[in-house]
């Protein structure tokens, strides 16, 4: 099997993050598909990839970078960072699409295969201001590829359909920067604390329960958290940012981090997941134009400051001021003490 294809479909895999994903990697290997004959859609050097757009059925999505810079943004109004968990091998993806074979050389009716009007449309530019644009269609009958043809070329040929859905992906999901990206059914704690106020929330069976006691908690004292926790809990999972301020500030910054509100923070939360390391992430002082908070992430690997949108968590600090208590749940009455005998002469 040629090695780059091999290469290209780890990336699928790789940024799809599905078992579907795994499997059909694993047969297109096994079959041996893809020998060295077939054709390039194109080529170009992945890190000569400045502009990726992609629009599928009416959706749309750009993605550029400065060619001196790694670091790919999200065009809009304003621009985001991507998640570089999420878009790992993007441009890799995209720098040299091999087909799967040629079916003909001049298209009779390009709507049979759902090109005109293309499902997709992907354009790849680089440094220099060469485009590449080419449509994909329908899958084939068998499902497992997506028939495709590059704009200007009358030819028409099919790419894998767990790469096309990839690609398509790029346009539906873009992938917007976040702290980090957790599963929230591994996630059995959450400690949030604001100024001197703390609460855990904590899942105890099947029922998450919150208690504003330091741990360890006792589930006895504990309440059962309100309707809104699983919005807070996703939300917590996988913080969205918005800047990048700094990309790297090392925790000896002491004197940098205290001039974020870093060293004494606003907000601290930690996670705690089954089997996995706990995360942890700070938001300090406000931004100059108040609309965020300054952010980091502690024992992730990652050395990047950001800035959040205040927006985006909104009442965050009442998660840990006034917990998210079932509206109308009472603490279990104590038993009442027996009275001591009063004792006479």
């Amino acid at each position: 099997m040629n090695v780059r294809l091999t290469i290209l479909l780890v990336v699928v895999v790789a940024i799809a993050g599905g078992a579907w994903a795994i499997i059909e990697f694993t047969d297109i290997v096994s079959r041996g598909q893809a020998p060295e004959d077939e054709p390039w859609l194109y080529h170009i050097d992945e890190g000569d990839i400045t502009y990726i757009q992609v629009t599928h059925n009416g959706q749309s999505a750009e993605y550029a970078r400065d060619s001196g810079s790694h670091q790919w943004m999200i065009l809009g109004e304003p621009d985001y960072p991507v998640f570089q968990q999420k878009w790992g091998g993007t441009p890799l993806l995209l720098s040299g699409p091999r087909v799967n074979r040629g079916l003909k050389t001049t298209i009779d009716n390009p709507a049979d295969y759902g090109l005109d009007p293309p499902e997709s449309i992907i354009r790849v530019s680089d440094w220099a201001g060469n485009t590449f644009e080419f449509h994909m269609g329908i899958p084939t009958p068998d499902g497992a590829n997506q028939y495709t043809r590059l704009a200007g070329d009358a030819a028409l040929y099919t790419v894998p359909s767990v790469w096309a859905d990839v690609v398509n992906r790029l346009a539906l999901a873009p992938p917007y920067g976040r702290l980090f990206d957790l599963e929230t059914q591994f996630i059995r704690v959450v400690e949030v604390t604001a100024g001197e106020s703390s609460a855990v929330y904590f899942l105890e069976g099947d029922q998450w329960l919150v208690s504003q006691e330091p741990p360890p908690v006792d589930p006895q004292n504990a309440a059962p958290v309100s309707a809104e926790w699983p919005e807070w809990l996703a939300t917590l999972a996988a913080p969205r940012i918005d800047q990048i301020i700094e990309q790297r500030v090392e925790d000896r910054d002491t004197e940098k981090l205290a001039s974020y509100g870093l060293d004494t923070p606003t907000v601290r939360v930690v996670i705690a997941r089954r089997g996995e390391a706990t995360v942890e992430f700070l938001l300090g002082h406000s931004t100059p134009d108040g609309n965020s908070y300054y952010a980091r992430t502690v024992n992730n690997n990652d050395e990047k400051l950001y800035a959040i949108k205040k927006s985006r968590l909104q009442g965050i600090k009442n998660l840990a001021a006034t917990p998210l208590i079932q509206p109308g749940w009472q603490p279990p009455q104590q038993p009442a003490q027996p009275k001591t005998p009063t004792p006479t002469n």
